[in-house]
């Protein structure tokens, strides 16, 4: 009876101890997995988007701000970094103000730091952004790896030949030109198959960029090839609380003053819903670097705004809460990589009789004729500008007097002799036209006439032994120019006699080239090209229009002939072929007589 009772005590002890072993095998193993969980876990957490920005910042700071003689390292590694920290100082200025080498060069650090110091590779850059699941794809990332798979293939086009393919640029139903985030992901669908890894790691290095060193959301489409890229005009210029709360009162419709986000495309403005630059103090961090190319002062609160050129030639106007209602600024695309001619702006397959155009603007430049390009904004007056330069006299040699370095004559006609200089205000503009005729120039280019002191000189100039003067502005009409220079005469020269003031300026102008834009379909087109010849008596002078364009059926009308003045002007330039086929169109018969 005993031993049976100790058989069953001794079986009870060891099942205790088996559960005892078994629950601290699984008690272990437990703390295991959750230790292994919250590794991966960790290292999951060191490919966030935000973990890396700071890394790549760290890195970038520990060049920039450790010196090389503080380190242990021998005299060349030493100044090998100096040299380094050199270039990135450098670039970072320069990124900021559209410099394209200064881009390259961090976006090269940027992607060598993710992959030699930030771990990324194939494996792991998938935890920064989930690639391999589209539907958990962030929208932006979306329209990032769109345009950079796009980009392979159009390059700075790219945005156009979206636009273009997909029908973007039409009218909505609600009346508006919009693209929206549905826009993209159909496109992302349509164009994106398997992301190779060179696509994903240049998505993520232009995150960091844009970021750190760019222009926010809108830095990849500020190289594309639009015409203006305009952010923080409109939307609603208040706290984000106010902007929410409007936002569900107005059936969120409404957007942020900040995500405000238009770009002009073949002259419509096309707001682009699906972008924007996230809050307003990225907005303002964009806006305070943006325009420091060449040190043009602070945009402080007293001075309200600055407008300024680029280093890629665009031009950028920006402007800050102290004057506007909101940060803001608009960037003047330049990007006509080649000289557009009048037959590319105003073709004849669209437009009717447009060869007899071309033939009256050559005429004009071969006669020597002062020719200013009227016409709204975007209505394509400084392409045209730069098209009648294009069929002057090659061996003239033109001067160019602009406010900002806009027309960049010299890189359209590098063959020609061209000077290009900027507009000193406190200069006066006797000395300013006296030194350009020291330079030996024969046709006087100005850039956009805003101020009066810009008109004052094209009257002068006129009169001060340059053949002909080139310039634009936004004059309605004829008439409204004569009056806008005879007032800017009469207000920066002190004379008071309106009627020779008057002659001044037909003498020194002759040809009001109007240009068109048609909103909807963004066709543009020359709305009339208008003569000013004086009359000899009371009335001083009289407005003749020599050509108009008809909009309804696209074609070009001649109304009436050039004047004996402008006929004789162009017989002195042009050769006996040259004179007798513009006359026989413009002049009558009488005027192809020898």
């Amino acid at each position: 009876r005993i031993m049976p009772m100790l058989s069953h005590q001794t079986n009870f002890l060891l099942c205790i101890c088996m559960a005892v072993v078994i629950f601290l095998i699984v008690l272990w193993q437990s703390r295991k997995i959750k230790v292994f969980q919250q590794t991966e876990q960790v290292k999951l957490q060191s490919f966030e988007y935000h973990k890396l920005y700071v890394g790549m910042e760290t890195c970038y700071n520990e060049i920039i701000y450790s010196p090389p003689e503080d380190m242990n390292i021998s005299y060349a590694e030493a100044e090998k970094r100096r040299e380094t920290k050199d270039a990135l100082s450098q670039a970072k200025r320069n990124a900021s103000v559209q410099d394209y080498s200064a881009r390259v060069y961090l976006m090269a650090f940027i992607n060598k730091t993710l992959q030699t110091q930030l771990g990324i590779n194939e494996t792991t850059i998938d935890q920064v952004f989930p690639f391999q699941n589209r539907k958990k794809l962030d929208p932006y990332i979306k329209f990032l790896t769109l345009m950079y798979v796009v980009m392979q293939e159009h390059g700075t086009d790219t945005w156009i030949w979206l636009q273009e393919e997909n029908h973007l640029s039409q009218l909505r139903e609600n009346g508006r030109y919009e693209i929206y985030q549905s826009d993209i992901d159909m496109m992302f669908d349509k164009y994106v198959g398997k992301i190779p890894y060179t696509v994903k790691l240049d998505v993520l290095t232009q995150r960091l960029y844009e970021d750190k060193f760019g222009q926010g959301h809108v830095d990849l489409l500020s190289w594309q090839n639009i015409e203006d890229l305009a952010v923080g005009q409109g939307g609603i210029p208040t706290s984000a609380t106010d902007v929410s709360a409007s936002h569900k009162k107005q059936g969120g419709t409404s957007i942020a003053g900040h995500d405000k986000v238009v770009i002009l495309f073949r002259g419509i403005n096309i707001h682009l819903r699906f972008i924007g630059m996230g809050s307003p103090r990225e907005l303002e961090r964009v806006c305070r670097h943006i325009c420091l190319y060449k040190n043009p002062g602070e945009l402080s609160e007293d001075a309200g705004y600055i407008e300024n050129s680029l280093a890629n030639g665009d031009r950028v106007v920006v402007y800050r809460d102290s004057f506007g209602d909101s940060w803001g600024f608009l960037i003047r695309k330049n990007n006509e990589g080649r000289l557009m001619t009048l037959q590319e702006l105003y073709p004849a397959s669209m437009q009717k009789h447009a060869d007899k155009l071309w033939a009256l603007l050559e005429g004009l430049m071969i006669g020597c004729q002062s020719t200013i390009a009227t016409g709204q904004m975007y209505s394509g007056k400084t392409s045209l500008l730069r098209a009648m330069i294009n069929v002057s006299n090659p061996n003239y040699n033109y001067r160019g007097l602009e406010s900002i370095f806009e027309l960049n004559l010299r890189k359209h006609f590098p063959t020609r002799d061209v000077a290009t200089f900027l507009e000193r205000e406190d200069l006066p503009g006797d000395k300013v036209l006296e030194f350009l005729k020291r330079t030996n120039g024969t046709v006087l280019v100005l850039g956009e006439m805003l101020k009066e002191v810009s008109a004052n000189w094209l009257i002068s100039a006129g009169q001060s032994g340059f053949k002909f003067v080139l310039s634009t502005t936004h004059s309605i009409t004829t008439e409204f120019l004569i009056k806008w220079l005879l007032n800017a005469k009469l207000n920066t020269s002190g004379s008071s006699n309106a009627d020779l003031v008057i002659l001044d300026i037909i003498n020194a102008i002759h040809f009001d080239v109007h240009c068109g834009l048609d909103e909807l379909s963004g066709e543009r087109f020359v709305e009339r090209v208008t003569e000013i010849v004086p009359t000899g008596d009371d009335r001083l002078y009289q407005i003749v229009d020599i050509m108009v364009y008809d909009r309804e059926n696209k074609e070009y009308i001649i109304k009436h002939p050039l004047s004996k003045r402008t006929l004789e002007s162009i017989r002195t330039y042009a050769d006996e072929e040259k004179y007798v086929s513009i006359a026989s169109m413009f002049g009558g018969t009488a005027a192809i007589m020898p």
